[in-house]
């Protein structure tokens, strides 16, 4: 799960920093990625923790 938080700490670093001011009317963040099998639930649960 540490490659994933890290990922996940990543883009919204780089969204907060360059996304917001080159798109500003944006609402959303569409992203696609591959991790394999391995990791497929780790996206979720970094993502959108309950």
């Amino acid at each position: 799960m540490l490659s994933t938080a890290f990922a996940v700490a990543s883009i919204r670093r780089c969204w907060n920093m360059m996304g917001t001011r080159t798109c500003p009317e944006a609402e959303e963040l569409f992203i696609t990625a591959d991790a394999g099998d391995e990791f497929r639930g780790d996206w979720n649960h970094v993502l959108h923790p309950r």
